[in-house]
Order: structure tokens, then sequence, then C-alpha cells
């Protein structure tokens, strides 16, 4: 470090052997080839400079540790973290290389099984060749030996069946064969995707773990702050208490009428605090109710509206079960796999508030219809009521994925999948088919459940409604509809009910209240601050009244204006520990969502594994039976050509029997051969793929160590070698260096870099 500090100093001195300093960078000064005396002289000039040089070194380290005594350790710490980069780096490197190396191994790997692939089917086609010659010498040898033989002709016709059947069973088994390399591909694809989705879910995870951590610091930090302002308030109580103390000997009437106004002031600044605390409750509600989707929206409805069957939606939707108006407990939770798909406000479940405006124009849709109905109807428009809506969001996420009714909180249900608008199948659809069983005798044996959901959208009885959409992954056919009806069975006949547009209009007055909810504590702390300074004008001018009778308070005033200070800035700090704590909140529900989509993400990669490991294992089945089906024919094509053989009993013939025979066998091992080239092949574009991706990952963290070791190196540049002089030299130089001849050797003087 000292011979470090020393070249800076030489270099920041314009001190260069051989050269000059010209703005921090060293010009070589190029020279006459010396003679014997002018190396001497050279020699003694140079002896001159260099004595020179430590001069100006010794000045410029001088004024270096006056202007910086730390600036070794700093450039210590500098330079351990240029070296801990460059490790980084190095070891990045290394990684990727032998990544690289691995993926250079599969690659081969991949060509040389393509290559035995392709090896495997030119033999199999010089099998077949050979098979196909034997097979014509043996048709020869049988014809020439029983040309006129009925039952020899009998028997040709037979083996030529069974041949036939043979080659439709290989070709079968050839075709399940490719089919079977396909679906394993497939299946190691669908492998591979599911590995990505879990290292997305667990970096998701691991960010959501931090989020949450930092959100309960920063809730504790605004609690204890909370704490702080708390006592500072008592310790300005407590000072006022003094001073009115001090005070209280001074009676004028002007000081009457001060204290007074002081005292309406205050008793206006404690109802503005309460409404900063009312408001700031109200706004820790609204966030709660945001992250709870429709069963958020039910509980407002029931506070603010005095809707009973909407606080029994919002029990249903967060614990499964309601207390009936006849104070009877309904309980959903025990039917096994019902309530627990109902996810509240996760993405695309009904309970979000987006499906639950979606469902306004189906049911205004619905009310249409029955207004209009020529066969069943006209019939009056449904209302909704808010317990029939949480009742269908439940039935219709229980039927998301399956298409079946889950009808336990109400039975009369009309679900759909797959329909934008379910109402062209329960309306358009079954209306045409109802229409056509009263009017065609031939259609009126159809099944029972045809015009189903027809009649129960005309139920002349309905006076009640409501309604479900699911979107999320994995729905059946990509969303669900449902609808249930009812004529206060399981209602509250004293609960209110809507018609679409004031449903619609109560949705807005509540995203409303969402989005008001931080605003009404913003207005209620600028009137608290409008009060506190009303409070000190009127402190002001009460402290005026009575200093006029009375100076005997100067330490109390000013015990106060210390207290009154330590509270502002308490609240200050409160404030900013508020904000600090709504912004961790914040982000704890982004990274929360941010979560619930890479789970879902994971499910539907999940799914996706699962469907392609079926498919394959309903391949390898139907491979298997089709190479049992090839067996059983040949078996049988061997049995014709024995019973061929035996009555013809020519030697030629047994000849060529016993040569198809070896060139069958030769094809058969053929197409073994080419089945497990395929299947290696496979698995080795598998491996490249893998390889392929490792070196992708490896590329991106040797970006990452390199980039920290250009940050560490510029640092270092910047903090290593005190203020204005770096560890080459000069300001923001790179090094210096002058070429000398003298007495036939070169000099130079250079930066130290421990790269």
């Amino acid at each position: 470090m000292k011979r470090s500090r020393k070249l800076a100093a030489l270099v920041a001195a314009g001190a260069l052997i051989g050269g000059m300093a010209v703005g921090g960078t060293a010009v070589a000064v190029p020279l006459e080839p010396p003679t014997q005396s002018s190396q001497h002289s050279e020699l003694d000039r140079l002896k001159q400079d260099v004595a020179d040089a430590e001069a100006k070194l010794a000045e410029a380290e001088k004024k270096l540790a006056e202007e910086d005594a730390l600036a070794p350790e700093k450039l210590a710490q500098a330079q351990k973290k240029v070296d801990d980069a460059q490790a980084g780096v190095d070891s990045a490197k290394a990684e990727l290389e032998a990544a690289k190396q691995k993926k250079a191994l599969a690659d081969a790997a991949l060509e040389k099984a393509e290559n035995g692939v392709e090896t495997q089917k030119d033999a199999v086609k010089t099998a077949i060749e050979e098979r196909d010659a034997a097979q014509k010498a043996y048709d020869t040898a049988v014809e020439g030996a029983a040309a006129k033989s009925v039952e020899i002709a009998a028997l040709k016709a037979d083996v030529a069946k069974k041949q036939q059947a043979a080659d439709d069973a290989e070709n079968a088994a050839k075709s399940a064969g490719d089919a079977l390399s396909a679906a394993k591909k497939e299946a190691a694809d669908a492998a591979v995707a599911e590995q990505s989705a879990q290292a997305a879910l667990d970096a998701a995870q691991k960010t959501a773990d931090e989020a949450a951590k930092s959100a309960e610091t920063a809730k504790a930090e605004a609690a204890a702050s909370a704490a702080a302002v708390g006592t500072a308030e008592a310790e300005l109580k407590a000072a006022q208490a003094k001073l009115d103390e001090a005070k209280a000997g001074v009676a004028t009437p002007a000081v009457e009428a001060a204290q007074a106004k002081l005292d309406e002031a205050k008793a206006a600044e404690q109802q503005a605090r309460e409404a900063v605390t009312k408001a700031e409750q109200d706004a820790a509600q609204v966030v709660s109710d945001r992250t709870i989707g429709s069963a958020g929206f039910f509980r407002w409805l029931a506070q603010e509206k005095k809707d009973p069957d909407a606080q029994r939606a919002y029990d249903l939707l967060t614990t499964g079960k309601y207390t009936t108006a006849t104070n009877v407990v309904r309980d959903f939770t025990k039917q096994e796999g019902f309530f627990a798909k109902t996810q509240l406000n996760s993405k695309g479940d009904a309970t979000t508030i987006e499906n639950l405006k979606a469902t306004i124009k189906h049911i205004a849709r619905g009310n249409e219809l029955r207004g209009k109905d020529t066969n069943l109807g006209p019939q009056g428009a449904v209302k909704i009521n808010a317990l029939l809506m949480a009742a269908s969001e439940i039935q219709t996420n229980a039927s998301f994925d399956v298409v079946e009714h889950n009808a336990f909180i109400i039975g009369t249900e009309n679900l759909a999948w797959g329909y934008e608008d379910p109402y062209k199948g329960w309306y358009d659809k079954e209306k045409a088919t109802w229409e056509l069983q009263r009017t065609d005798p031939a259609a009126q044996g159809e099944s029972h459940g045809v015009t189903g959901h027809y009649t129960n959208l005309m139920g002349a009885g309905h006076t009640l409604t409501g309604f479900a959409v699911v979107t999320k992954a994995g729905t059946k056919y990509g969303v669900a509809a449902g609808q249930v009806f009812d004529s206060n069975r399981i209602v509250d006949a004293g609960a209110p009910s809507y018609t679409p547009d004031e449903f619609g209009s109560l949705i807005a007055e509540y995203e409303k209240y969402l989005s008001d909810g931080q605003a009404q504590v913003d207005a209620a702390k600028s009137k608290l601050v409008d009060a506190q300074a009303s409070v000190a004008a009127a402190q002001r001018a009460l402290d005026a009244a009575k200093a006029e009778a009375s100076s005997d308070i100067a330490g109390a005033e000013a015990a106060v204006k210390a207290a009154e200070a330590k509270l502002d800035t308490a609240r200050a700090d409160h404030a900013t520990k508020q904000a600090a704590a709504a912004d961790a909140a914040r982000a704890n529900e982004a990274a929360a969502e941010a979560l619930s989509t890479t789970k879902e993400a994971l499910q539907t990669a999940k799914i996706a594994k699962a469907e392609k490991d079926a498919a394959a294992d309903a391949a390898q089945d139907k491979a298997d039976k089709a190479q049992a089906s090839v067996s059983a024919a040949r078996t049988a094509l061997d049995a014709a050509r024995k019973a061929l053989s035996d009555a013809v009993k020519q030697t030629e013939v047994e000849a060529a029997q016993a040569a198809l025979a070896a060139a069958q066998g030769k094809l058969d091992a053929a197409n073994r051969a080419l089945k497990d080239a395929v299947t290696a092949a496979n698995d080795a574009a598998t491996a490249a793929t893998s390889a392929a991706k490792a070196v992708d990952e490896h590329n991106t963290s040797l970006a990452a160590a390199e980039a920290a070791l250009a940050q560490a190196t510029e640092e270092r540049s910047i903090d290593g070698a005190g203020e204005g002089i770096r560890a080459s030299g000069g300001r923001g130089a790179g090094g210096s260096c002058g070429a000398a001849q003298g007495a036939g050797r070169a000099r130079c003087v250079q930066g130290q870099d421990r790269r």
C-alpha cells in the first residue's frame, strides 16, 4: 500500500522518467541512439530526475496524508471488494465453461444418437427388402411344387391372408411405436415446464416471505412511533398544566375571554383528532375489504345499507356457514371439497369484484328473456339477493373444473361451461327443444333434462336470484357460469333485494368507498392541522393577555415550547413510519398476488405433466398391445406356412421357408434396434435441452458477476486513493508510462492494477 501511494503521488507530481506529464498522461519523447559520452550525461540527468521526483514524491505523500489519512484503509477495502468480485467472475466463468463442456457432450451424444437412428432405419429397410425377396422365393417354390393342388391352393390363400394380417399388425405396431416416442417427448417437455414453474414459485415464495417480514417490521416501527407520540403528548400536557398553574393567579376579563377561545379551539382540536382516528380505522377496514373481494363488498353492504342477508353472505364466504333469520346455523364446511374450492379474491375466482360486476349484465339479460317469452311467460323480473349471490359463488366455484352440480346451499341451479352468454344454451337452445317436443310427436321421447334450464329460468314462482362467473385457471372450457333461484325460502323475508341497475350502483359506491378511504384520512389530518393551528393561535393570545398581567411564567412557557417541539418531531416521525408501513403493506400484497399467480402456473404445469404422463402411459399400453398382436399374427402365419410346407413336402419349399423365417428374424431384430435408437435419441434431446438451459443460466450469472466487478472497480478507483488521486495516478488517468533509452534500458512508472 505504501508503494502504491508513493507511485500515485509521483504521478500526481508529474515526475515521469523519460517523458513529460501532460494532463495526467505520459507522452514519450523519441531519442536518437546515444553515443558513449552522451550515455553518461543522460545517466546523470536521469539520476537528477529521480532525485527531483523523489523530492516531489515526499511532498505529494505529505499532502496526501494530510488530505486523507484513511486513504490506505479505504483503498484496501475497495481492493478487497474488487478481489471478491473478481473471484465471483472467475467462479462464474468456470461454471459457464463446465456447462458449455457438458452441453458440447450432450450435443455430441444427440448427434450420435440421431446418426444411430438413421443407421437403424437403413438396417430396417435392408431387412424388409431381404424379407420380401425371401417371401418371393418362398412363393415361387410353393407355386412350382403345387400349382394344381386344390388343397395347396387353399393353404396358400390362408398363408397370404395371415401374411397380410401380420403386415397390418406390424404397421399398426410401428404407428403405435411412433406415437409412443412422440408422447414420451411431450411428457419430457412437460416435466421441464413443471420444473421451471416450480423454480418461479420458489422465487416468488422467497419474495413474498421477505415482503411479509418487511411489512411486520414496518408495522412494529409505526406502532413504536405512535407510542412515542403518546409519550410526547403526555409530556406536553404536564408542561401545560405547570404553565396553567403558573398563570392561575391571572384572571382579568381579557385573560378570561382568551381562555374561553382557547378552550373552544382545544375542543375543536379534540374532535378533529377523533376524526383522524376514525378515518384511519376506516382506512384499515378498506385495506381488509379489498383483499377479500366480494366478501368485503357484502360486509360493507351489511354495515352501510343495513342488509341482514349481506351479513349472512359475508359469514358464508369467510367461514362456510351462516345463521338464518330463525336462528338456525347452516354449516357447509363438512362437504368434502365443496367450500375449499372458494379462494377469496384469487385471480378468476367467482369472489373477485371483476367477476361480481360481470354477473349484472347476465341477470339483466335473463330478466329480459323472462319478460318476453311466449311459451311459459311472460314472467316478472327476478331481483338480486346478497345471500343468494354468495351461495351461487360458492356452488359455481365448486363446479368450475367438473361438469356436475354441487347445489348444497340452494338446489334450484343452472350451470354452464364455455358460454360467454350462458342463456344461448339455457334459453335459446332449450326453448327450441321445448317447442319441438310440443309440436312433433316423435320428439316426445327425448331425455327429461333437455329443457330443465329453460323451465328453471322461466319459473313463475321465482322472485329472487343469485349469479356467479368463474374464469380461473383450470376452469372447464375457460369460463363457468351459475344462476340460482329462490322465493323467500332460505333468505330473510325482511332483507332488501335489488334490480341489476341498483346492484351495479351499490358496487360502484363500494369501489368509490375503497378509493376514498385514504383521501378521507388525508382530509381529516388536514382539518386536524388547522385545528392545531387554531389552538396555537388561541394559546398565543391567552399568553399575551396573561403576560400583560404577569411576567412570572417564562420558565413554564419555555418548557411548554420544548414539549411542543418534541411532540412535533414525534408526530413527523410517526407520519414517516406510517407511510413506510403502508408502502410495505402494499408491497406485501403485491408479492402475495404474484405468489398466487405462480402457484396457479405451477398447478397448470402439474396438470399438463399429469396429462402428458397419462398420454405416454396410454401410448405405451397401445404399443404393447400392438406388439402382442404382431406376435399373435406371426404365430398364426408360421402355423399356416408349416401347414403349407407339410402339404407340399418339397425340399426347395422348406429351404425357402427357412430363409424367409431367417429374414423375418433379421427384420424383427432391426425393428427392435430402431426402437431402442429412437428412445436413445429422445433421451439425448432432453439432455441437450437441459444443458442448453444451464448454459443460458450461467451466462446470466457471469453477466451479473462481471457487472459487480465493474462496480467494485469503479468504487476502488473513486474511493481507494484519496481525493483527486487514483491508484494509477492523476485525476481519472488509467496509468502513465515514459520510455527512456539512457544506458540502453527502458523504465516505466505504472499505476498498480491488482486484478
